[in-house]
């Protein structure tokens, strides 16, 4: 009996899928992957568009991504059955995001040149995990000396820490936490007396963040925004991975409009990523020495 080749209406859903025999690649990118020598992981990635409206859409999916061993081939559906392609040199990448807020996905991809972003539902997140398992597995080969000792979570950090560091360590892996900043109330600096009268009940928070490495990248778990306004729920998250090879210096900055928080900032060639922290959080200092860093 002959391999089931399900059709694409039949198989839709909000969901990545890897391609196969049964899920085929979608006829509008298969001339641009023709020839192609077989890809380490290769998916296709849906347009954000119900099951309900898909009847007469020929074209139902956004992207087709083939991930190889030094580089990756992005096609992308344009309008009017057009295609834009891009190749991604591993090498290229300065870091690389993931971002949960219930379903809602998004992986960002930082390169040399340019900022690369696909939403996706997060049902899907196995998937983008498993993307991102080897983006790290190519983009960095070089190892540094770090940190000599670590840390573990405490009882001031959110829960969700433990179970975002369990997923983090699943394949194995030994990184460790240098620096934590637990969730707390801004002071801010305000003039107005009515503002100051408003602050002192419609608070707002800065958010936690963990930091860890593993001797190659440095790894920033947070829960993907920065502050929480008076009530708000947060239910998002974020993981981003900076190669440390990448991180060319580390700069601290004191915010004006607050009087109890500081910015650390990582610089990389074509980028500064930003974190707040406490101004009395004595891990602030173990951040400089992913500066220092020697090569082992």
């Amino acid at each position: 009996m002959g391999k089931f080749q399900m059709t694409e209406e039949y198989a839709f859903g909000p969901w990545i899928l890897k391609i196969s025999e049964k899920y085929p690649i979608p006829k509008l990118f298969q001339p641009y992957f023709q020839n192609s020598p077989s890809p380490l992981i290769f998916v296709k990635i849906p347009r954000d568009i119900d099951r309900q409206q898909i009847k007469g859409v020929v074209d139902l999916y956004d992207y087709v991504i083939a991930m190889y061993q030094d580089f990756i081939h992005i096609a992308k559906r344009e309008e009017e059955k057009e295609v834009s392609e891009l190749k991604i040199l591993y090498s290229d990448i300065e870091c690389v995001e993931n971002y949960i807020d219930l379903l809602d996905g998004r992986l960002k991809i930082y390169l040399h040149n340019s900022l690369f972003e696909i939403k996706y539902n997060a049902v899907s997140e196995d998937i983008i995990q498993e993307m991102i398992q080897l983006i790290r597995s190519k983009y960095t080969q070089s190892t540094y000396q770090l940190f000599e000792k670590s840390y573990c979570l405490n009882e001031s950090m959110d829960n969700i820490y433990f179970t975002l560091l369990k997923q983090l360590k699943s394949d194995g892996s030994n990184e460790k936490i240098f620096a934590m900043q637990p969730v707390i109330r801004t002071k801010e600096i305000e003039n107005s007396k009515i503002k100051k009268l408003y602050r002192t009940f419609f608070y707002k928070k800065l958010l936690s963040s963990v930091f860890l490495s593993n001797e190659q990248e440095l790894i920033i778990l947070s829960r993907g925004k920065t502050f929480k306004q008076f009530r708000e729920v947060i239910y998002s998250y974020s993981f981003k991975f900076i190669p440390l090879e990448n991180i060319i210096n580390i700069e601290q900055e004191i915010l004006s409009e607050y009087q109890n928080i500081v910015r650390i900032g990582v610089r990389t060639q074509n980028y500064l990523f930003h974190n707040l922290l406490d101004s009395k959080n004595t891990y602030t200092k173990n951040f400089f020495d992913i500066h220092k860093r020697p090569v082992i």
